[in-house]
């Protein structure tokens, strides 16, 4: 229970997180995100304690005598996640604009490792 005082501030929309307290076995979604922004979907995921990934490519340039490196995604768009913890789903894709889906149906296909 959180106890406020006089002139405290409250944060607007509840203090829900990306996941809830209710602990699953670990589980892997597909996510759908906004084009170009797997980079940012996966730092935001990680930021919230939550395991992310795409799978990427290093490019490489040369300009003068100056080296180029860039992260590249191998597939736009997707970005795969490891949840320990049950999954907001609304909150997730309200966040930041960054997640627009889940791979699923009405309810999102788990990931399983076979």
């Amino acid at each position: 229970m959180m106890h406020y005082r006089i002139g405290q501030s409250y944060p607007i929309g509840g203090t829900r997180g990306l996941t809830s307290d209710i602990a699953i076995a670990p589980t892997w979604f597909c996510l759908f995100t906004a084009p170009q922004r797997e980079m940012a979907t996966r730092e935001h995921l990680r930021a919230a304690g939550i395991y992310a990934f795409y799978p990427s490519r290093e490019k490489r340039w040369q300009v003068k005598a100056r080296t180029y490196r860039r992260e590249l995604p191998e597939v736009t768009g997707y970005v795969f996640a490891q949840f320990r913890f049950e999954p907001q789903w609304d909150v997730l894709k309200e966040r930041r604009r960054l997640i627009t889906g889940v791979l699923g149906g009405s309810f999102p296909y788990p990931i399983h490792r076979e």
